[in-house]
C-alpha cells in the first residue's frame, strides 16, 4: 500500500492538502478524508463500463418494405438469441436541418424496429435497434473486447451485412460508458482523485465536491486513413438509494465516430475498422483517469479491463 499527499490548490492560498491512500488490486480508490476513509469505485468489480454501443449511421434512409422483411427474416433467430421483447416503430419521422423542419413518412409506416433482451425483472440488458437511418447495438454485460465483439458479430452481423448491400454507412460510432462511485457524502467528492488535471478546469465548489459539475471536450483527428471525431464528457451526478440517500457518481462517456471518405464501407471493413477505435477509446480513457484510478481498472500495465 502507498500514500501520498497531494497539495489542493485554493485561490486563497490555503493549504488543505489531503492524503490519499492507493491500494492496489483492489475495486476502490481510498481517499482519507478527515481521519475517515472514503473510495471511489468503479462500477464493476474490475471495470468501470456501464455500457457500450456501437452506432452505424445509413447514408440513405432504407425503404419501410425492406425493413419489414428483414425483421421477418430474422425472428426465429431473434428468439434463439435470447430477445423476447420486440417492438415495431411506426410513425412519422421529424428532421431538424438547417433548412428547417421537415416530416417524414405516413403515420402508420414501419420505419425500424429493436429487440431486447431483459432481466427478471424486465430491465433491458442488451439491445438491438434497426431503423431506416441507423443500427445500434447496446450491451450492459461487457466483459472484454474480444467476447463483446464476438456477441455483436453473432446479434448484428447478419443484418447489417445484408442492409450494407443494399446502402452505404456514413459513419460508424463507438461508446464507451463508464461510471464511477463515490461511497461517502457528495460533498466530499472531490473528483482529483478519480481524474487527472480536472481542478483546474473547475471551480471551487465544484473542484471540492460541493456542486454538480460536466465537462464536454471534442476534436477530429486521423485514423487509419479516416476523419474521426472525438466526444468526452466527463459528468457529475447524484442519484437517490432508499438506503443511503444521495450517491455521486461520475459518468465517462468516450465516443469516436469514424466518417466515410465517400468509399463503400463494407462490413468486413467496419469490423477491421472497430478494433482501432477500441485501441483509441482506451487511450483516451486511460488519459482522464489518475495514476490510481487506472491500477484500478486495470489499463495502467499491458493488461486492460476493455481489452
Amino acid at each position: 500500500m502507498t500514500a501520498s499527499w497531494l497539495p489542493n490548490a485554493y485561490r486563497d492560498g490555503k493549504d488543505r492538502s489531503v492524503k490519499v491512500l492507493i491500494t492496489i488490486g483492489q475495486p476502490e480508490l481510498q481517499v482519507n478524508i478527515q481521519g475517515r476513509t472514503v473510495p471511489w469505485r468503479p462500477l464493476q468489480p474490475n471495470h468501470a463500463i456501464e455500457r457500450v454501443r456501437i452506432i452505424v449511421a445509413l447514408g440513405t434512409p432504407l425503404p419501410s418494405k425492406f425493413l419489414r422483411s428483414v425483421a421477418a427474416d430474422n425472428d426465429e433467430r431473434r428468439l434463439a438469441l435470447g430477445f423476447t421483447s420486440k417492438n415495431l416503430r411506426r410513425g412519422q419521422q421529424i428532421h431538424f436541418q438547417p433548412s428547417g423542419v421537415s416530416f417524414g413518412g405516413s403515420p402508420s409506416e414501419l420505419w425500424g424496429w429493436d429487440w431486447q433482451r431483459l432481466t427478471a425483472g424486465n430491465r433491458p440488458v442488451e439491445t438491438l435497434v434497426v431503423e431506416n437511418e441507423a443500427i445500434v447495438y447496446e450491451t450492459a454485460e461487457y466483459i472484454r473486447w474480444t467476447s463483446f465483439l464476438r456477441r455483436f458479430e453473432e446479434v448484428a452481423g447478419p443484418i447489417l451485412d445484408k442492409i450494407l448491400t443494399v446502402v452505404d454507412a456514413a459513419t460508424m460510432s463507438l461508446e464507451y460508458g463508464d461510471r464511477f462511485v463515490f461511497e461517502g457524502r457528495p460533498i466530499d467528492a472531490r473528483p482529483d482523485f478519480l481524474l487527472a488535471n480536472i481542478s483546474a478546469l473547475l471551480p471551487e465548489n465544484a473542484a471540492s465536491g460541493g456542486s454538480l459539475w460536466h465537462v464536454h471536450r471534442g476534436w477530429f483527428e486521423e485514423l487509419e486513413g479516416h476523419k474521426v471525431l472525438i466526444n468526452q464528457n466527463l459528468d457529475a451526478q447524484d442519484s437517490k438509494s432508499p438506503d443511503r440517500g444521495t450517491i455521486r457518481s461520475v459518468q465517462v462517456l468516450t465516443k469516436t465516430e469514424l466518417r466515410s471518405r465517400g468509399e463503400q464501407l463494407e462490413y468486413e471493413v467496419l469490423k477491421e475498422k472497430l478494433a482501432s477505435m477500441h485501441e483509441r477509446s482506451k487511450e483516451i480513457f486511460k488519459s482522464v483517469l489518475s495514476e490510481g484510478m487506472q491500477a484500478q481498472v486495470g489499463i495502467r500495465g499491458e493488461t486492460n479491463g476493455q481489452s
